[in-house]
């Protein structure tokens, strides 16, 4: 801000012209600070999907797409296109559904889920084989319905963190043999990032909050120091 404009700015703001801090803040994104969690202000979870379902297509029962072979990507090996970003939670669980569920792309022209990406987020919560392979669309549906009705979308959050340089645990997907993803661990330094963190319920009754960075397509991160322990 130039010498110029901070006057101005502070000119409007002894007169009362400016808009309230607390009016303003409310649609802003939120910044990681000092390692304090502040979360957005959750939306209660809407009752319409990201697509329009049949009476039993939700998931969408075709073969799987996987995001992972997409174009637009930040990078080569990332889980697929950056996502969206909205401190709505309502808008962004009908973003993480799109990939995760499947959709309608037009009337009779259905979109799978990504298996690849289901199979890593399980895995991080409940400790599964990050690279499982689903051997029908039955055991896919029902082992995500399962695992969707233990996610808490009313305590869900968004981290900003706007500093980078951030070392952190976090995962890669390559083209398998079987030409699925196989997903990758590693551990690398990120830049700028914005983080949906979802917390979900095991089955022994635990909490955990699964970290997602949406510039890599709900890619999984492990916690560190400055985002959610």
């Amino acid at each position: 801000m130039t010498q110029r404009r901070r006057l101005v700015w502070l000119l409007l703001l002894a007169l009362g012209i400016l808009v309230p801090a607390s009016v303003a803040v409310a649609s802003m994104p939120v910044y990681l600070a000092d390692a304090k969690q502040v979360p957005v202000k959750a939306q209660p979870p809407s009752d319409t999907p990201f697509f329009t379902p049949q009476p039993d297509e939700c998931p969408v029962r075709v073969a799987p797409h996987y995001y992972a072979f997409d174009s637009g990507k930040e990078s080569k090996n990332a889980f697929g296109p950056p996502v969206t970003v909205t401190a709505n939670m309502t808008d962004m669980r009908k973003l993480f559904e799109r990939p995760v569920c499947g959709y309608m792309k037009a009337a009779h022209h259905k979109v799978g889920g990504d298996w690849a990406l289901f199979a890593s987020l399980k895995s991080e919560v409940d400790g599964t084989d990050r690279n499982h392979r689903f051997k029908s669309v039955d055991a896919w549906a029902g082992s995500l319905n399962e695992f969707l009705s233990r996610v808490d979308w009313n305590k869900a959050f968004l981290y900003v963190d706007n500093r980078g340089n951030t070392r952190v645990g976090t995962y890669y997907m390559v083209r398998g043999r079987d030409d699925r993803p196989d997903v990758r661990a590693a551990t690398k330094t990120e830049p700028p990032s914005h983080y949906l963190v979802l917390p979900v319920r095991r089955h022994d009754g635990t909490v955990v909050k699964l970290i997602l960075r949406l510039e890599c397509g709900f890619q999984p991160v492990r916690p560190h120091e400055r985002l959610v322990k």
